[in-house]
């Protein structure tokens, strides 16, 4: 008898080992394309990238929990 759910977890760690090969390929790509060496963008790239979206989903889904949200910068 086959262990499907078994399967499905190999076919799964394949696919995020393929994910992987994907992205360290591309890295290689821009790093030969651009004849600099390569620079990690950090850890919160993409939350400093998208700060405005993340900013309004988070106010908006407050204010579905029914909190009435003001946001003020902070001073640096």
């Amino acid at each position: 008898m086959l262990n499907i759910t078994g399967l499905l977890a190999v076919e799964a760690s394949r696919k995020q080992f393929g994910l992987w090969r994907v992205r360290i390929i591309v890295i290689i790509y821009h790093i030969l394309r651009t004849k600099q060496p390569y620079h990690d963008l950090g850890e919160h790239y993409f939350e400093q990238l998208e700060a405005p979206r993340l900013e309004r989903h988070h106010v908006r889904r407050l204010e579905q929990l029914g909190y009435t949200v003001i946001l003020t910068p902070q001073v640096a």
